[in-house]
């Protein structure tokens, strides 16, 4: 088919990222009608109905969310076919993320690995087909799965002969697997899987378990399996891959930040991951898993391969299609190129992320945090652009500490640069604003030293000297080590005039602003600068005014 004539009118312009996807999809032969189909979705929360949504926008119209749509499912259906390769690949900006690969049997799911994973499916049909659990029952795909899991975190056959001469490890790897001799009874009367878990100790798994330390930068199936690198995220993928290999339906979930914090208190109880379930309140944005119709009822199973959990229990989580975790697999390599300050690349790619997954909270943090480090164009418009992701980011998760703590900032910045370039008075308002989101920053997360020190830069523009003094000396509490922790305590100690303690944090201190702090206490202790002057803005951002 030819590019065909227009039907519908478009809601996007034809020079955005929409605009030329859908030109090269109706080059291609994709009709108007085909974009414009929507589709189903499946968003859920435990008290929620399952039922699925039907998504679709302006019937007349094809919306910008439709083309990403379209483009995501022709490439996944003809993952080999250039033509759609090259139109999915223009539209994220970078080469196909492997997982999307990972998804059919006729790409390079590497061949070692595929065989392994193969070998697994046909094991667990015989043991099921001998339980009497044949294909065609609804509790076949549920079971599939549930040894699926425990496969994919098992050691791989290369580190299996290591375990086994280990006694300890095979008490381990018992415990472990433990649910495959164990299965809920009133679900699965008369069903266990030991034969699945002797296959296990005889031919190993995939190894997933190994991997316990997160990867600076967002990693493909295929990398994670191979570097042992990498979190919930990229076990997400592995877990999707597999499952999607033996013909489940699965789909990415996301657990925002407050359900996390929820389930906390649980995983440390039962010590697993326990150093890592330790930092869950504070290090995750969100959590990913994997979400799996069970029956024909819709209820669902999760599947949590960080916290190795086989039916794990969230107050609160949704469903991601593909597209959606394509924006947030994007937001995560962002973040790893932000972290080596390659910060216009990563721009790029968090904006292409919030406009694949526009309901994802920590997308939107990532996209503003990057805004706010560029150091290249507008800086004033970069920063107000920054504001209003970390604002859609607080009304999709207002649990996200991160968020309060950016757009605090924002109000902070705005009051330096503004009175800096307008020699006005500061603005008080703008000043509380930004106090109160610090606050709430530091009642999510008290664990944080940055919003504490924030909180006392802005209370010290406010005069509050006492006070912020008491959140400088919080932040060293928690952080002694960190130099701009260190050099606000001095400050907080200098505006309350108590030098020595100040420069006893200053010696053995390098940089520019302890110099400025050390001269501004010896022109102070000289008595050329007054009170009023040695706690202004002066001494908090040295040489802004």
């Amino acid at each position: 088919m030819g590019e065909g004539k227009n039907i519908l009118s478009l809601g996007f312009s034809e020079n955005s990222i929409a605009g030329t996807a859908y030109r090269a999809l109706k080059k291609a032969g994709v009709t108007d009608e085909k974009i414009n189909d929507g589709y189903y979705s499946f968003n859920y929360t435990q008290s929620s109905s399952s039922a699925p949504q039907y998504i679709g926008g302006d019937p007349a119209m094809v919306e910008e969310f439709e083309v990403y749509e379209e483009v995501v499912d022709r490439f996944e259906s003809e993952p080999n076919n250039p033509v759609f390769r090259k139109i999915f690949e223009e539209m994220i900006g970078e080469p196909a993320p492997l997982v999307l690969d990972d998804l059919k049997a006729s790409t390079d799911f590497d061949d070692q690995i595929r065989e392994k994973v193969y070998r697994a499916i046909n094991e667990i049909d015989l043991i099921l087909r001998d339980q009497g659990v044949p294909p065609e029952d609804e509790r076949y795909r549920e079971l599939q799965a549930i040894a699926l899991f425990y496969f994919v975190d098992f050691p791989a056959p290369e580190r299996l002969q290591k375990w086994n001469k280990e006694p300890r490890s095979r008490v381990f790897f018992l415990e472990r697997t433990r649910e495959l001799t164990a299965l809920d009874q009133k679900r699965f009367s008369n069903i266990d899987l030991t034969a699945f878990q002797d296959y296990l100790f005889e031919n190993g798994g995939l190894g997933s378990y190994e991997s316990t330390k997160d990867s600076p930068a967002e990693l493909s199936a295929l990398d994670a399996l191979k570097d042992k690198l990498g979190f919930c995220t990229e076990k997400a993928k592995i877990l999707y891959a597999v499952f999607r290999l033996a013909g489940l339906e699965a789909q990415f979930v996301v657990v925002p930040r407050r359900g996390i914090v929820e389930k906390t208190p649980e995983w440390k109880a039962n010590g697993l991951q326990a150093q890592q379930a330790a930092d869950a309140d504070t290090a995750y944005d969100s959590h990913a898993l994997i979400g799996l119709k069970v029956s024909e009822d819709g209820e669902i199973r999760l599947f949590d391969l960080t916290f190795l959990d086989s039916d794990a229990k969230f107050s609160i989580y949704y469903f991601l299609r593909t597209i959606n975790y394509l924006g947030w697999d994007l937001s995560n390599t962002c973040t790893g190129h932000s972290r080596v300050n390659d910060n216009e690349k990563a721009l790029g790619m968090c904006r292409r992320a919030a406009l694949f997954a526009p309901n994802v909270a920590s997308t939107h943090a990532n996209v503003a945090r990057v805004l706010t480090r560029l150091r290249t164009g507008n800086r004033r418009d970069n920063m107000i652009e920054a504001k209003e992701h970390y604002e859609k980011a607080i009304m999709l998760d207002p649990g996200l500490a991160g968020a309060y703590l950016g757009l605090a900032f924002f109000y902070e910045e705005f009051i330096i640069q503004t009175t800096k370039s307008q020699r006005a008075p500061i603005n008080v308002e703008v000043v509380n604003k930004a106090v109160e989101l610090y606050r709430k920053a530091v009642e999510i997360d008290a664990e944080d030293e940055a919003p504490y020190i924030g909180l006392g830069r802005t209370l010290l523009i406010l005069g509050k000297t006492d006070e912020a003094e008491k959140y400088f000396k919080k932040a060293y509490s928690i952080a002694p080590e960190n130099n701009t922790v260190r050099y606000y305590l001095s400050v907080g100690h200098a505006s309350n005039w108590k030098f020595d303690e100040a420069k006893k944090l200053i010696n053995g201190s390098s940089g520019k602003s302890f110099q400025e702090l050390s001269k501004a206490i010896y022109l102070a202790e000289s008595g050329k600068v007054d009170e009023r002057a040695f706690t202004s803005l002066n001494l908090l951002y040295p040489g802004y005014f």
